[in-house]
Order: C-alpha cells, then structure tokens, then sequence
C-alpha cells in the first residue's frame, strides 16, 4: 500500500462557473476523510490520462496510437514534467490578476539577485527563460508560465497575494458599477 503525502494550504477556494459567476466554494481539506481523499486522486489521475489521450487523429486525420499517448503522459508524470500545450490566458480575474501582481513580484526579485542578466538576444520570454535555467540547473524539469505560477500561488506568499488580488478585482468591479451611472 503506497501512502502520499502532500503539503497543503489548510484549505482551498474553488470558483464556481465561469468567472465565479455563482460565487466560491472553500474546501477545509483536513475535514476530508481518506475515502473522500483516495476518490479525488484516483479520479484527477484518471482525468488526466484520458486527457492525454482526447485527440485521436493528428491534422490531416491520420489515427495516433492513444496508448502510447496514454504511457507518454503517464512517463511524463513518473518524470515529474508537468506541462500544458501552451500558455493558456485564463478568463478568470481573480487568477488573472493574481498571475501579474505574483509575476511583478518574483521579476522584481529576480531582477535585484541579479539573474535577470546573461539572456540571449531575441529571448521572447525573459522571465520563463530565467525561471527554467534555475530549474535545468537544479535539475529539475522546464515549466509553463501558468505551471510556475500556479506552484508559486500555493505558497504562503502566494496565498497572501492571491487573496490581495482578490480584494483589488473586488474593488475594480465595484468602482466600474460606480462609473456606471456617470455615462
């Protein structure tokens, strides 16, 4: 019987709908009991290779061996490489806001430890490019943008300036229903 640990914040807000337009959801997981806990894994990992395997043909309608899809994923994951297609924008405020308010942040860092520095000409992404070469150097595998920051929001710090984030797309809502009346 293999046993899992993992660190979590003690709890964690879900949006609900699109742009939480019903609201959102706080999940207090110590309350979850191992039953409750074995369901969410063993249902995320399944999700997750049916995932990988949900484009059957390539572009010119060639059939791909969805197995081996499957087992690339499933290695992928073994590996400890996380990845996504592509940058994906969330649609989400709250997310987005608390994507530039931690990226400024790890720049400004980045930038006053001096690694900003030694970036090769015509480099499109500055800073995923630095993020990833601390990454290679400690051996560890190269990650998406939404990847780094969404590991980065799961920190203590993290916490802090998603929640700070939060506040300021509250207040922006509130002000743009203010503004409203004045056109």
């Amino acid at each position: 019987m293999t046993t899992i640990t993992i660190e979590t914040p003690d709890s964690i807000s879900y949006k609900l709908g699109r742009n939480a337009e019903y609201g959102t959801i706080t999940v207090e997981l110590e309350r979850l009991p191992q039953a409750a806990l074995f369901y969410l894994f063993d249902y995320g990992l399944r999700q997750v290779l049916n995932d990988s395997i949900a484009t059957k043909e390539d572009k010119d309608g060639n059939k791909l061996d969805v197995a081996a899809k499957a087992r690339a994923k499933l290695d992928a994951l073994y590996d400890g490489s996380i990845r996504t297609r592509g940058e994906a924008i969330t649609s989400d405020p709250y997310e987005a806001e608390a994507f530039k308010e931690m990226k400024r942040h790890l720049i400004a860092v980045l930038t006053k430890a001096g690694m900003m520095k030694d970036i090769p000409k015509g480099t499109t992404d500055r800073f995923m490019f630095v993020v990833n070469r601390m990454r290679g150097k400690s051996g560890l595998a190269d990650m998406t943008e939404r990847e780094y920051l969404l590991d980065r929001l799961a920190t203590p710090a993290g916490i802090k300036i998603a929640e700070a984030a939060h506040k300021i797309v509250d207040q922006r809502r509130e002000d743009e229903a203010l503004v409203e009346g004045l056109i």
